[in-house]
Parts: C-alpha cells; sequence; structure tokens
C-alpha cells in the first residue's frame, strides 16, 4: 500500500497518533476485513506472509535477548548467536523478519504477536524511508547492516519524551509501536470489546481510571484474551485512546 504523507528532509513520514488507527483501518480493510466485523485476534503471520510477502525467520538474535526482532530492507549479513554460543552470521534476504528464538516461549504469545506486528509497521512505514537516501542504521551491530533491530525495551511501550528532540530512529520505533498496538487492536474493535466488557461487570461510565487497580486489571485481562496479546498492550492502548485515565487518586 502507497502512504500519502508529508515526510521529513530524511524521509521518514510525519505521523500523528490518529494517522495509526487510519492506516490500520486501510490495511486491514484490504487484507484482513474479518479484524474489523468483531473483536478479535489477528492473524498476523497470514498478514505478514501471505499480504505483505515478507518472509520469517526464528534465530537467536543477541546474547543478551534485548533484541527480539530484525526486519532487513536489503539483502544483508546479520551477526546472531549460534547453539554453542558463540557469533556467527546469518544471510538474510531483502523483506525477511528475523525473530528472537526466546519469542517461541508459548507462555509469552502476546510478545511474539506484538513484535511480528511491529516489524510488519516498520515495513509499512520506513521502507520507503530506508531507500530514500540508503542510510546506515545504528540499530545494527554491523554499520554496513540495512535492517532495524528492534530491542526488548522498546517494544510496547510508548515514547519516552512527547516534546523532545528525537532521533529518526526513535521515531521510527514510536511509529512501528503505534501501528503495530493498531494492527492488532482496531480502534472501532477495541473499543466495543472495552465497552461489551465494562457492561458485563456493571459499569456505566466509558472509562476507567486507576482507583480500582483490581477492577482495571480484571477488565485487562479479558480484553487481552479476546486479541491475543499482552497485559501492557491493552493498558497502553486503553491510554491512547482516552478510556483509562492514567492518574490514581
Amino acid at each position: 500500500m502507497h502512504l500519502d504523507y508529508p515526510m521529513t528532509k530524511s524521509g521518514l513520514f510525519i505521523l500523528k497518533k490518529e494517522d495509526f488507527d487510519d492506516i490500520s483501518k486501510e490495511i486491514l480493510t484490504e487484507y484482513e476485513p474479518n479484524a474489523l466485523k468483531s473483536p478479535q485476534p489477528l492473524d498476523v503471520e497470514h498478514l505478514i506472509e501471505e499480504c505483505l510477502f515478507l518472509d520469517m525467520k526464528s534465530e537467536r538474535l543477541s546474547d543478551d535477548g534485548k533484541v527480539l526482532g530484525l526486519i532487513a530492507f536489503a539483502d544483508t549479513v546479520y551477526t546472531g548467536i549460534g547453539s554453542n554460543d558463540e557469533p556467527f552470521s546469518i544471510e538474510v534476504q531483502e523483506g525477511t523478519v528475523l525473530l528472537d528464538k526466546s519469542l517461541d516461549d508459548l507462555k509469552h504469545p502476546g510478545r511474539k504477536r506484538f513484535t511480528q506486528a511491529h516489524e510488519a509497521s516498520h515495513w509499512i512505514c520506513h521502507r520507503s524511508h530506508h531507500s530514500y537516501d540508503k542510510r546506515r542504521y545504528e540499530f545494527c551491530k554491523r554499520e554496513e547492516c540495512p535492517a532495524i533491530a528492534c530491542r526488548s525495551e522498546g517494544l510496547e511501550h510508548p515514547g519516552r519524551n512527547a516534546y523532545g528532540k528525537w532521533t529518526d530512529e526513535e521515531w521510527e520505533e514510536w511509529q512501528a509501536n503505534n501501528l503495530a498496538a493498531a494492527l492488532l487492536m482496531p480502534k472501532e474493535m477495541f473499543l466495543l470489546a472495552f465497552y461489551d466488557t465494562l457492561r458485563k461487570y456493571g459499569i456505566k461510565t466509558d472509562y476507567l481510571c486507576w482507583d480500582n487497580s483490581v477492577l482495571v486489571m480484571n477488565i485487562v485481562d479479558e480484553i487481552k484474551y479476546i486479541f491475543n496479546v499482552s497485559r501492557r498492550a491493552v493498558e497502553l492502548r486503553m491510554i491512547r485512546l482516552g478510556v483509562l485515565l492514567e492518574g490514581r487518586s
């Protein structure tokens, strides 16, 4: 799909928070329309492999387990960790998503799904940016590596300071996080699930606040199972859509 948004001088799309819901709706309408019919888990692997035509592979990406995913914008070689704990070279073709083997743990499917959606979002939002000026990227262990490797501390979390001066790489991570959340939890379907769950608990307001943290977590847990995402992803989506007030009284 083609994104029609203004760009920075470096070729990075200038996107507002509300733009991600529009982009998500356009993508899902074209490729995964069922995700917009009722609250349900997105078939993110189908979206990646059959709609975006990306390959997915699983490797051990770092010795400390902090690199969870990588998207390659051109053929490259990435230095991963082998079974003997020694570095080894992984040949990665353009349009390949590499996921860290730690994500194969079935105890945390939400984290894997968010990482998959995050890497797909890089492809959607940043492919043109990476081909725009042939830049090399600091997230890679090797200077010549034309890819983005995403670290665990950045996934599912908002940017550090909405008013600070960010690097292009920080904007890319913020954009990928926001689009990933919008893909996995489309706005209209998420709010439908949220309001239905509120009514189930006898709540008549259209929002929650942290005054009753037990109630909040019960509702978060119900919604996370509907969309097969993590608790933290649901919390951030609720905050983003203005239905969970961050302050506690």
